[in-house]
């Protein structure tokens, strides 16, 4: 069985398509090289333009950022004993200040050595209409005679800990004011 000439020529050797011929050129192709023109005539060519090659900067020669605060001074924050009989009276510029209940040992520290700020046990500080709420919940949840718990309030200038501020959802609604937690700053 012979092939012919044109079906060699075709594009297609699928059943289902048919097959097409190839155009035919309509003028022969040279292999010889073109003449040359006048030496006089002719330019230099371009030399090959080199774009310097952009220097990567240095990641290490940049300062690190600072590290989250793991540590708060008691007089940066303005910490200060909030008394019990000055809560129920409004106070001017409240929304300055949140405020922490805590026991008076756990306040002691805090004046003597500072806050110790942690992501995984952040302290819950609030604005002042959640204290009572607050202070209702732990001396029903102590285990104590009510007499014997003591516990006591601390307040500290809102704008110096702004940026480590996280909103709590659960403590907003249970005290029915804004509560927050107090922790290190998130990684970068």
């Amino acid at each position: 069985m012979s092939v012919s000439r044109k079906s060699r020529l075709t594009r297609s050797h699928t059943p289902d398509l048919p097959d097409l011929e190839l155009p035919s050129c309509s003028r022969p192709v040279s292999t010889a090289k073109p003449a040359l023109a006048d030496k006089s005539k002719r330019t230099a060519p371009e030399k090959h333009k080199t774009h310097p090659i952009p220097v990567q900067t240095d990641l290490f020669a940049h300062p690190l950022p600072p590290l989250p605060r793991q540590h708060l001074n008691a007089q940066d924050v303005r910490l200060a004993y909030v008394p019990h009989g000055t809560l129920n009276h409004p106070q001017p510029n409240a929304s300055q200040w949140l405020y922490h209940v805590t026991t008076p040992d756990t306040a002691a520290s805090y004046f003597d050595h500072g806050i110790a700020l942690s992501r995984k046990a952040p302290l819950l500080v609030t604005e002042a209409a959640g204290i009572s709420t607050w202070l209702a919940t732990l001396h029903s949840d102590s285990t104590d005679a009510p007499e014997q718990t003591q516990f006591c309030v601390l307040r500290l200038y809102r704008k110096m800990v702004s940026e480590l501020l996280e909103p709590d959802a659960d403590h907003t609604t249970h005290f029915q004011a804004p509560c927050f937690w107090l922790t290190t700053a998130p990684p970068v």
